[in-house]
């Protein structure tokens, strides 16, 4: 009996796959660029994320990552980056109430590392 019971539990245990990932929008502005100045002032950076959830199937999820990054000399703006980054997710067996914060939590953690790589330098 305890094998079947077993198998239940593994019937029931919380599945997330990525289906897909990838780039939704995005735009750079090279501010400084198209109004020819050049600052040797170490500019202050902003970044700014929000995330959003939509329910594709019973068990496909579309999560996004909006990204903006904003850097400033002083008052003068230097360029302007956005940036939707989208996964596919299937998940199932996962509660109902535990739901939302699984796609809020979870699945941005899994986009992050490709979201940081477009987005930021390597050295």
């Amino acid at each position: 009996m305890a094998d079947a019971n077993g198998a239940a539990q593994a019937a029931q245990t919380p599945t997330m796959k990525i289906r897909s990932q990838y780039v939704k929008d995005l735009s750079f502005e090279n501010i400084a660029a198209q109004k020819q100045v050049a600052n040797a002032t170490q500019p202050e950076i902003k970044v700014g994320v929000n995330l959003d959830a939509k329910k594709r199937t019973d068990t496909d999820f579309e999560v996004v990552m909006s990204i903006e990054v904003r850097a400033n000399a002083g008052e003068e703006p230097i360029f302007l980056m956005e940036m939707d980054y989208a996964g596919l997710f299937f998940i199932e067996n996962v509660p109902q109430e535990q739901l939302h914060p699984f796609l809020m939590i979870e699945c941005p953690r899994m986009l992050f590392p490709f979201v940081r790589r477009i987005v930021g330098r390597d050295p």
